[in-house]
């Protein structure tokens, strides 16, 4: 059975607790009658990563691959704009220059690990974001 994964950093609990409460704020404000699916605060990440069917016998040797996410430091990132992409509403965060060195650390690690077999899926460049939320009806 083939899984599609997310490889992402997770914001403390005090940071997604906060997002939360703006969403609900704003939410509040929305003049048009748009009908979103905010996402629930503990699913909040920061994508650096995403992987379409990847086989379960490969798993394991891609997440000992990722190993090298133990020596990313612990950073800040600031919101610097909010953007909808198709239909996710998601925030762009800075520095974009460590995020994506921080992408192209997994890129060489999930090339080793799966030797060429997986690449992470890409539609354009790599941005650092964190979606919200997503669009329906539309």
């Amino acid at each position: 059975m083939a899984r599609n994964i997310f490889i992402g950093a997770l914001p403390p609990p005090e940071y997604q607790d906060k997002m939360k409460e703006v969403i609900e704020t704003y939410s509040k404000y929305l003049k048009v009658p748009l009908r979103i699916d905010w996402a629930p605060a503990r699913d909040f990440h920061i994508t650096l990563g995403y992987l379409r069917d990847v086989e379960e016998l490969d798993l394991q040797k891609i997440v000992q691959g990722f190993s090298i996410i133990k020596d990313f430091k612990a950073l800040q990132a600031v919101v610097y704009d909010a953007k909808l992409y198709g239909k996710a509403i998601s925030l762009d965060l800075q520095p974009l220059k460590l995020f994506e060195s921080m992408h192209k650390k997994l890129i060489q690690a999930l090339e080793s690990a799966s030797q060429g077999k997986y690449q992470f899926s890409t539609h354009k460049t790599f941005e650092a974001h964190i979606t919200l939320g997503r669009l329906r009806d539309i």
